[in-house]
Order: C-alpha cells, then sequence, then structure tokens
C-alpha cells in the first residue's frame, strides 16, 4: 500500500558518506516502493563525484550542505546565535562543569547550525506542503530545526531515530547532549532502537511516552553458515570508529591477554578509522612478536568480511553505544561477542551467547574471560554460545521483520 505523502530524509552524509549505508540502505529500499516522493538532504558532502540516481522517484539535494560551510557557520554565529536566549541557557547548564570547552564548542555549533537549517528549509518552501514527513536520521540539532519549524505551522510530521551518542553523550564517561530538553518534545513519532533507551527519555521527561516507539534497525539473513570447530589459530575482530569512547586500547590488552594464555596463534583484524589509528598503529607494533594483527581502514561488507576470514570472536568493549549494528551483524554470522558491560550491548550478548567484560576492572575481567573462552572452545560451550547468538538475531532483529513495525507507525502519521 502506497503512502500518498512525501518523504524528506536529513542524513548526515548518505549517499555520499559510507558511515550510514551498512545502517539505512534496506529501509530506504522499502521505503521508496511506499512513498510517491522521496528528497534525501545530506548534512555533509564528501565528494564531488556524480551521485548514481537511487530510483526515479528519490531526489538527493545537496543544497544545505554545501550551506553548512564553517564560514557561514561563524557568520551565522555572529549574526544570531549569540543573541539566543537558548544559547544562554545551555551555557548556563555547563559552566563549572568538567569538559566544559569541548561542550561549549559542541552547543555552539548544533544551535548554529539548526538555525541555518531551518532557514534554509523556509527560503526552499519545504515546509509548504500539507502531505509532508520530516525525518531525520539522527536526533542531532535537526531536531532543533524541526522544533523551530513546529512554532509555525502544524500540517506536517515530524519524525526521528535516535541511533546512540544523539542521546548517550558524544564525550567518553560524560552523557552530555546539547538542547535534550528541546529536541525531542514536539517531534511526532521517536524510533528508538530499544527499550534502555526509551528510560532515558521517560526520566528526564523529553518526550510523551506515547510517541516513543522502539523500531531497531535490523540486520540481513546470513545462509548457508559453516561452522568449523577445530581452531588451528584463534580468530578475532574488531570493527568501529577509532575513537576514545570505544576503548580500542583496551581491546589491544585483551587480545593480549588471550595470547599470553594459549599456544595457539592469535590474529587480530581491527576495521575502523579515526583519531586514534596513529595511536593504535603504534601500540600494535609493540605486540607484533605475540599475536598477529591487521589494521584495515574499511570493509565493503563485514558479513563477508567475518565469513571469509574464519572469524571467531567479535570484541567490541565500548564504553558508549546506542545499539551496535556491528555486533549484530557479528551475532547474525553465529560469532561470540566479547562485550562491555554497558546496557547498550547487555541487550545484544550475554553469557549464554557470549561474553561480558566489566570495564570498571578491565585486568581482572580480561584474565577470567580469556580463561573462560579457552576453556569454552575445547568443549561444547563454544558451539552453544553460536547457536545462541545466531538464533537471537534472527529471532528479534531481522531487518524485514523490524521494517514492518516501522512502516505500520509511519501508516499512522
Amino acid at each position: 500500500m502506497k503512502i500518498n505523502k512525501k518523504l524528506v530524509i536529513f542524513t548526515y552524509g548518505f549517499p555520499t558518506g559510507k558511515s550510514e549505508k551498512t545502517f539505512i540502505k534496506y529501509e530506504l529500499d522499502q521505503l521508496k516502493n511506499i512513498f510517491k516522493e522521496i528528497e534525501i538532504i545530506p548534512q555533509k558532502k564528501f565528494d564531488n563525484k556524480r551521485v548514481k540516481s537511487l530510483n526515479k522517484n528519490i531526489k538527493i539535494n545537496f543544497n544545505l550542505s554545501f550551506k553548512l560551510n564553517k564560514l557561514n557557520i561563524l557568520f551565522k554565529f555572529f549574526l544570531h546565535t549569540i543573541f539566543e536566549k537558548d544559547f544562554y541557557r545551555e551555557i548556563y547548564k555547563i559552566l563549572f562543569k568538567k569538559n566544559f570547552l569541548i561542550k561549549l564548542k559542541m552547543l555552539t555549533i548544533e544551535l548554529t547550525m539548526s538555525e541555518i537549517t531551518y532557514e534554509w528549509i523556509l527560503k526552499n518552501k519545504l515546509n509548504d506542503k500539507k502531505d509532508l514527513i520530516f525525518y531525520s536520521f539522527w536526533s542531532n540539532y535537526i531536531l532543533l530545526s524541526f522544533e523551530k519549524l513546529k512554532r509555525t505551522s502544524m500540517n506536517y510530521k515530524t519524525i526521528a531515530r535516535s541511533l546512540g551518542s544523539d542521546l548517550n553523550g558524544y564525550i567518553k564517561n560524560d552523557d552530555y547532549v546539547p538542547y535534550i530538553e528541546k529536541k525531542f518534545f514536539t517531534l511526532d513519532k521517536l524510533f528508538l532502537l530499544s527499550k534502555f533507551q526509551k528510560k532515558i527519555l521517560l526520566k528526564k521527561k523529553l518526550i510523551n511516552k506515547n510517541k516513543i516507539k522502539i523500531a531497531p534497525l535490523g540486520v540481513y539473513k546470513i545462509r548457508n553458515r559453516s561452522v568449523k570447530t577445530r581452531f588451528s589459530s584463534y580468530n578475532i575482530l574488531s570493527c568501529n570508529n577509532l575513537i576514545k569512547i570505544k576503548n580500542n586500547l583496551q581491546m589491544i590488552n585483551f587480545v593480549k591477554v588471550l595470547s599470553e594464555n594459549t599456544n595457539k596463534k592469535v590474529k587480530f583484524y581491527i576495521i575502523g578509522d579515526g583519531p586514534e589509528y596513529n595511536k593504535i598503529s603504534k601500540k600494535l607494533l609493540n605486540y607484533k612478536k605475540l599475536f598477529n594483527y591487521k589494521l584495515l581502514k574499511k570493509t565493503a561488507n563485514l558479513p563477508k568480511f567475518i565469513i571469509s576470514k574464519n572469524i571467531h570472536f567479535f570484541l567490541n568493549l565500548s564504553s558508549q553505544e546506542g545499539m551496535s549494528f556491528s555486533i549484530m551483524e557479528a551475532m547474525s554470522c553465529g560469532i561470540p561477542v566479547i562485550s562491555s558491560n554497558i546496557e547498550a550491548n547487555k541487550y545484544l550478548v550475554n553469557k549464554s551467547r557470549g561474553y561480558i567484560i566489566n570495564i570498571n576492572n578491565y585486568e581482572k575481567s580480561f584474565i577470567s574471560n580469556a580463561k573462560l573462552i579457552l576453556k569454552d572452545i575445547k568443549s561444547n560451550a563454544y558451539l552453544s554460545k553460536q547457536s545462541k547468538a545466531l538464533s537471537f538475531v534472527n529471532k528479534n532483529l531481522q531487518n524485514k521483520e523490524c521494517f514492518k513495525f516501522f512502516l505500520k507507525e509511519l501508516k499512522k502519521l
């Protein structure tokens, strides 16, 4: 059944950026057959190559990304932001608190970019149509633009997803999110990945509970996954941004501990890029005699990589997550996950389908889990974890089933 409305999707960098492609691909493949018209508005354009048409009813508009340049942001800050009451209210909230300068930069940029976006929407008359749904794929500053639009007209609907840091915080061990009290309240629907995110919103009274919908982004079903029970080496993989909150250096420490407790070879694959790339490269050099490793900036298809390299364990020790898509993809291949004990990861991983690391006591937890892993490999416990990881994803996180609920809620708008 077609939805006779136009859907305007604000992305971060899709389709030129690669970070969202895995998340949005299935959803967009379905939406293009349901809406009469879709317009994708990236906040950033990563290259000047011509983008291939995604579908005849999908339009890609890069004009906003050109407006969100450093010079225009600086100009708008002095022309508008410094006169906004919300700007000073937000500064008051963070005054004399840790990470003040980082937070000041964040709140300044967000409010300024939201004003640029708001004015751009009005200038281009995107809000003039009645049968319109504004959809932000992230709960970032775009929601401030939506909030301001709602003050001028209620003709259109606004929806968003919250994928992780946009609700849990961007700084390690700090849950600060700029303007969090304003972002969600006027949305018509907010789609969350899981129930633990809902608790945060309700506790802080950020949005009416009836507007909150749990609709995770699912993964593709992997077929014909053969299970190998003989180990000539132990192959471990991590895949994430190389930033502080992902604890990549601690993951190297864990692989070191595991290597020290076995006579078999250990191979560690790290896929990712970011500001800690050089630091990670240098640390890995210190352990080149202890275990083999390969540092890759990207892979086109994570499940295919997992299968081709015969990965035995997936490693994620992040301090903050929404709901790790890479963990879900690993589990869809029947790979037990070694994960940090944060709420987001504990929804996906438990002791029956993986291993839990206490990030408040790394040293002790590393040793106990390394010994448990080596013990499980010699018994049927490893095979049981493989089976239960795969079963959990197939039951709860297949994209086909996840999208059905998302679509059901869209039709109610």
